[in-house]
């Protein structure tokens, strides 16, 4: 019986760019009996919003392989409330930054915690 473990790689803008990331990623996944299931791609706080057309093409690709995708660091640099917007559809994740973790008991936190989740469970 084989234990499952998943596993989280960065996404900069190196790997974006690097036309051959997805599938090498496939390759490692076959090549260790990995299911891409059990990889978390995660798109990094300080790619910025120029790329978002690419991220977008980026995870569209991944997703169909079957990785699954988070937004590392809401609520710093460029993962912002706008895109949050626009690469929510597309997202399996949205991780927080440990800012809102060390604020919960701040009011105004509460409510944009609450409003991130409210709109995560439209899509």
């Amino acid at each position: 019986m084989g234990t499952s473990c998943q596993l989280s790689f960065n996404l900069g803008e190196k790997s974006l760019i690097h036309t051959e990331y997805l599938t090498k990623l496939r390759n490692l996944c076959e090549k260790y009996g990995r299911s891409p299931t059990d990889i978390v791609l995660e798109v990094l706080e300080n790619i910025p919003p120029y790329f978002d057309e690419l991220i977008i093409s980026f995870i569209k690709e991944a997703k169909e392989i079957g990785f699954q995708i988070a937004l590392d660091d809401y609520g710093t640099e460029y993962n912002t409330w706008e895109r949050l917007n626009i690469l929510l559809p597309y997202l399996s994740w949205i991780k927080l930054d440990k800012k809102y973790a060390k604020m919960l008991t701040d009011i105004d936190t509460q409510n944009e915690i609450r409003g991130v989740v409210h709109l995560a469970h439209k899509y």
